[in-house]
């Protein structure tokens, strides 16, 4: 059987890419701000948060996060096991004063960025103008540039009305979901547990269902250096087909568990 391998032709981008990015030890608070209000999905002003993937790894889009000294709008990059790099515009509420007493700064505003390590060496935040490590740094520019890739990819759908999405809706059923998850391919396998789903490889690619009260099929796939990556699942409830994983829209704090398909920070404290 051939190997699955997923089409590689990129999306359209519009108003970001990895060749046109701020880099980041000059990005200022107006950049971050025009980057989370292109990717707005509501009119709320409350705080609240958007989840979407690149590949396995989340990005949380952070819209006015609400803490004591002030208020936070930007991105969180998190890839488990490896890092965290957090992009973050600040207003501050605190008496002049006190700003310039603890911080030494005047202006009310202020990016913030910072990394840390995750994984079993896992570090504690840390300024990237604090940063020393220079292959670090670079390395921090590369997620950068492609996030910015990402960015622009989602600001192309979000302008077009979701055309992706759109494609996938008009060629997939909620019926011809069902008759997958029941179908007799799964019978003659020998299937492999994977959490609530059980499945069989085909190639490089298992494929795998849950037979619960909301039925569902999931893709993943192996790639050249035999690595799990995310395929897609999808989920019929109601009859109504939606996708788990390309994101996940957040408006009320309180209510985020049950949206979590990928461990996503509970809160996004951006002060240091």
């Amino acid at each position: 059987m051939p190997l699955f391998t997923p089409d590689a032709t990129m999306p359209p981008s519009l108003y970001y890419s990895a060749d046109e990015a701020h880099p980041l030890a000059t990005l200022d608070v107006d950049t971050i701000d025009h980057i989370v209000s292109d990717l707005r999905i509501n009119s709320s002003e409350r705080e609240h948060y958007v989840t979407g993937w690149m590949g396995a790894h989340s990005v949380v889009i952070i819209h006015h996060y609400q803490g004591k000294r002030g208020t936070a709008s930007g991105l969180v990059l998190t890839k488990e096991g490896e890092l965290r790099l957090s992009v973050q515009s600040i207003t501050f509420r605190i008496p002049k004063f006190l700003l310039w007493m603890s911080l030494r700064r005047r202006p009310r505003t202020m990016a913030l960025i910072t990394y840390g390590q995750l994984g079993e060496r896992q570090s504690p935040l840390v300024q990237y103008s604090q940063l020393t490590d220079k292959a670090l740094k670079q390395r921090l520019e590369h997620e950068w540039q492609a996030l910015n890739d990402y960015v622009g990819m989602a600001c192309y759908q979000l302008e077009n009305d979701q055309p992706l999405w759109r494609t996938l809706m008009d060629s997939l059923s909620a019926d011809a979901l069902a008759q997958w998850v029941a179908s007799s391919r799964f019978d003659d396998k020998r299937l492999q547990q994977d959490g609530d789903f059980t499945g069989f490889w085909a190639g490089n690619v298992f494929i795998s269902r849950r037979q619960v009260a909301v039925p569902a099929l999931q893709l993943l796939w192996r790639d050249a250096q035999n690595q799990i990556q995310p395929g897609t699942l999808y989920t019929i409830l109601c009859k109504c087909l939606f996708s788990e994983v390309t994101v996940q829209a957040v408006t009320e704090l309180d209510n985020k568990a049950a949206h979590c398909h990928a461990p996503v920070p509970q809160r996004h404290c951006p002060f240091l």
